[in-house]
């Protein structure tokens, strides 16, 4: 094993969920779709919450080396450095431990959703930074697999739609594909990327917000993320759900 098999006891990721992560997939030709879009991404949230640059920089630095990896899914993770929970000692924005670990990749199957109402929250101001205080969304999906669903889409008290546990969502109705606003939502890679791809191809998604009853009547619901790429769900509650429009947009992936 190599160091990198081991976090500290101490490590404020492990203790607190103050860690930032990327996770890309490495394909079998070495590339990562998207790689300098993750990196901006970490820094940008590194900048924003105070991490130190040494600590980003390392991260960045095992981001760029990930394309020499084995082919599968890489999750390069970053935590803050310091040990008080309530800020006192803490030389906030050191140098942090960077983690790196690995899983193979396997082509994914549509998934079966379900409605998470009021686990999301649109006011979060953590909510654009991948972090790894993630308990919420691993609540999301053991809820949702309990009812015998492998995820669910979140909705705020008010019924606005927000996005899976761990994918962003693109609604289509008619042939016409609509994704919520960044409020309150990951800002994501995938999410961004097919946006520019589909105005360059003259299919524009349009972003505003999205009500339950909307997402209720949906013909498609499209989740984006760096693992599963461009993947429709199989159903919602039930419902057996279209995939055409996934199809065509997976055909703008470099």
């Amino acid at each position: 094993m190599s160091r990198e098999d081991f976090i500290a006891a101490d490590d404020r990721g492990y203790l607190y969920g103050d860690a930032l992560f990327e996770t890309v997939r490495v394909r079998e030709d070495g590339t990562i779709r998207w790689l300098d879009a993750h990196i901006e991404r970490l820094q940008k949230s590194g900048d924003a919450l105070g991490f130190g640059e040494g600590a980003i920089e390392a991260a960045v630095a095992k981001l760029r080396g990930l394309p020499n990896q084995t082919p599968g899914i890489w999750r390069v993770s970053v935590s803050r450095s310091g040990s008080d929970a309530h800020g006192q000692s803490i030389p906030f924005g050191g140098s942090g431990a960077v983690t790196l670990r690995y899983r193979p990749y396997h082509e994914p199957v549509r998934p079966h959703l379900t409605i998470a109402p009021g686990f999301y929250l649109p006011d979060d101001p953590l909510a654009v930074h991948k972090t790894t205080s993630f308990l919420r969304f691993v609540e999301v999906r053991r809820r949702a697999m309990r009812q015998g669903f492998n995820d669910a889409i979140m909705t705020s008290p008010d019924g606005l739609v927000g996005e899976a546990s761990c994918a962003n969502v693109i609604v289509v109705r008619e042939g016409r594909a609509v994704t919520p606003p960044l409020r309150g939502i990951l800002p994501g890679v995938t999410r961004a990327g097919i946006l520019a791809q589909s105005q360059a191809f003259g299919q524009a998604v349009d972003v505003r917000e999205i009500a339950v009853e909307e997402l209720r009547m949906a013909d498609e619901i499209v989740l984006l993320s760096a693992g599963v790429g461009v993947l429709a769900a199989a159903s919602l509650e039930g419902r057996e759900l279209d995939n055409t429009w996934a199809l065509s947009a997976q055909e703008w992936l470099p």
